[in-house]
């Protein structure tokens, strides 16, 4: 199987996830790969820190909606995002159907369109059990963990989400910085 190549740069443009459910479905096809997601929703209170990164009340349950993502039928990743109960409650986004354009799209029409993001990537630590289980991979095998923080257009953080993923399977993270600034 060829390592996927997560591209930042332009993997959130519309354009780019017209045809798919989301950025991972139209990148990982993009390589060349069939991509699969499995999703389950719930309501729970998140881990603190994705609470943190929420900027809200470490007890407040939020929506989770627990992608399992899949590149020619291997589980490459476990990428779960967590999005505050006052936005997504009661709204599609509890539905575990996901139209064209994916989450973006859906926030974007619940008047929280995403416009910027932070990244918290640790490209190799060692796998909890758990992870071992899922990847079905050893203790000695590294994975890498990223925390995607998206904010609105008020500076809100609308949603994070908690990527996992054995290291063999991923070649390259590409990001843009813009380093002047206007």
């Amino acid at each position: 199987m060829p390592q996927i190549t997560r591209d930042a740069r332009d993997r959130y443009a519309a354009s780019k996830r017209v045809e798919d459910r989301g950025g991972f479905a139209a990148e990982v096809r993009r390589q060349g790969m069939t991509p699969r997601s499995e999703t389950t929703v719930r309501r729970e209170v998140p881990p603190a820190r994705v609470a943190e990164l929420l900027g809200i009340d470490p007890d407040a349950e939020v929506l989770v909606r627990d992608r399992d993502m899949y590149a020619d039928d291997v589980l490459v990743q476990k990428a779960p995002s967590f999005i505050p109960g006052d936005i997504a409650f009661g709204t599609q986004l509890e539905d575990l159907t996901q139209p064209p354009g994916g989450m973006l799209t859906r926030m974007k029409e619940l008047g929280y369109e995403e416009v910027e993001a932070d990244e918290y990537l640790t490209l190799s630590r060692p796998p909890t059990g758990e992870e071992q289980q899922y990847f079905d991979i050893q203790d000695d095998q590294p994975v890498f963990e990223m925390y995607h923080v998206a904010y609105d257009a008020n500076g809100r953080a609308v949603e994070v989400s908690w990527h996992r993923g054995p290291v063999h399977l991923w070649g390259e993270f590409i990001y843009r910085v813009k380093i002047k600034q206007d």
